[in-house]
């Protein structure tokens, strides 16, 4: 009965999953692809070996960079309206919305707008 699980278990580990592309990144994955695979001898390099040499690559500054990517404006909108109201006190969005056409909120984006600056 035990040998059944341990097989389960080791078995399970080694699943494949699958994982949607956009068509820009298969064709940029297929060029490398053949310019790894242009060789005389050996076995084919197969893209999950050119993935898992390329995360191996990414460090904290490109994960900061999708992550500024990947905000909307609202969300912008909202983080600036967090640090205003940490600054000058309780501000609803829709008061603050009202503040950023004032004067004053561009001497406040000249200030703290590096924090959500796209990259």
């Amino acid at each position: 009965m035990e040998n059944k699980n341990a097989k389960k278990s080791i078995k399970n580990q080694n699943k494949m999953k699958s994982t949607r592309l956009s068509p820009e990144t298969l064709r940029k994955a297929d060029q490398v692809l053949q310019m790894a695979n242009k060789k005389s001898a050996g076995r084919k390099i197969k893209l999950d070996q050119v993935l898992c040499v390329a995360l191996d690559l990414v460090n904290e500054e490109h994960l900061k960079e999708l992550q500024s990517r990947s905000l909307t404006n609202s969300d912008r909108r909202e983080i600036l309206r967090k640090k205003y109201s940490e600054l000058h006190g309780p501000v609803t969005s829709e008061e603050f919305i009202g503040i950023t056409m004032t004067p004053l909120f561009f001497d406040f984006l000249k200030e703290h707008g590096h924090i959500v600056s796209v990259v």
